[in-house]
């Protein structure tokens, strides 16, 4: 099913008449170039049924595209989650340095205030 009508007939006496063929040898010229030109000729029908595998292609592409962004929203997700948690960890941290700290400060001047009893 051709796209292009090769008149193999009208090649051959061409070929005959304006190459100086032989008559056997431009009769089989023609042919094989009609085979030929056939079996190369690209069709709508070829060409939509490519184009149709090409987007099939494409589509299964952006499901797997989707599925991935689909993951990565859930990997965010559990990134906020450990950021929330790692903040919250900082911050007890904090609060527990804070009372190290008055707790050093306090025993500090009571120190300071034995030795200043001793003298």
């Amino acid at each position: 099913m051709s796209s292009i009508a090769l008149d193999t007939l009208k090649l051959a006496r061409r070929l005959e008449q304006e190459a100086q063929f032989p008559q056997a040898q431009a009769e089989a010229t023609a042919t094989i170039l009609a085979d030929t030109v056939d079996e190369a000729a690209l069709t709508r029908g070829h060409f939509d049924l490519k184009m149709a595998e090409i987007d099939a292609r494409f589509a299964e592409i952006d499901t797997r595209f989707a599925k991935i962004d689909a993951r990565f929203v859930e990997i965010d997700a559990r990134f906020v989650e450990i950021d929330a948690k790692i903040d919250l960890k900082f911050a007890e941290n904090d609060a527990k340095l804070a009372e190290i700290k008055a707790e050093i400060s306090e025993n500090k001047a009571k120190t300071e205030a034995g030795f200043a009893e001793i003298k």
